[in-house]
């Protein structure tokens, strides 16, 4: 059945194109390639209306300015970035105040010990919580009270110790 449609299809084709080629050369207008014509005009308009569209589409892009996306994703990275470095600024808050005391050794000294327990007892809190699932503001306060009381006495008896050397 295939074989009776291919020779058809050729057979029509060849005589197509013998039609074509003897009103071309003869200049006789009714010719059987005019609804190719069309066709292929109605396509070529059609697909220049569709450029024009995507090209109205693509235009877009300059209101985004893309050329500038990589300056947005650093700037964006670097926040980012400043946000889980900016701990650092505790040790310039602690040599700030310090150099505002004579002692300045002892203060800085208390004061970074203060910041090692407050973030070691931190990550024991944190690793409580994580492993229990729970959390118990009762365990908070009471660890909170005995660390703070903790540090406050280790903070009075260096205090205590650099009077006594200060008088001897």
């Amino acid at each position: 059945m295939k074989v009776i449609y291919t020779k058809h299809t050729i057979i029509i084709l060849i005589i197509l194109f013998i039609w074509e080629h003897i009103f071309q050369v003869n200049n006789i207008s009714i010719r059987p390639t005019y609804p190719l014509a069309k066709l292929v005009l109605a396509s070529e308009t059609f697909f220049y209306y569709l450029g024009i569209f995507f090209g109205r589409i693509g235009s877009l892009i300059t209101y985004l300015h893309l050329d500038k996306l990589i300056d947005t994703i650093t700037y964006i990275c670097s926040l980012i970035i400043d946000l889980f470095m900016s701990f650092k600024y505790i040790r310039l808050g602690i040599i700030y105040v310090s150099t505002l005391f004579d002692n300045n050794y002892q203060v800085y000294g208390a004061s970074t010990f203060l910041c090692a327990v407050t973030l070691s007892s931190s990550s024991f809190v944190i690793s409580h919580i994580v492993y229990t699932k729970k959390f118990s503001p009762r365990m908070m306060f009471y660890d909170t009270y005995f660390l703070i009381k903790y540090v406050y006495s280790l903070v009075l008896e260096a205090m205590n110790h650099s009077n006594h050397a200060c008088y001897n």
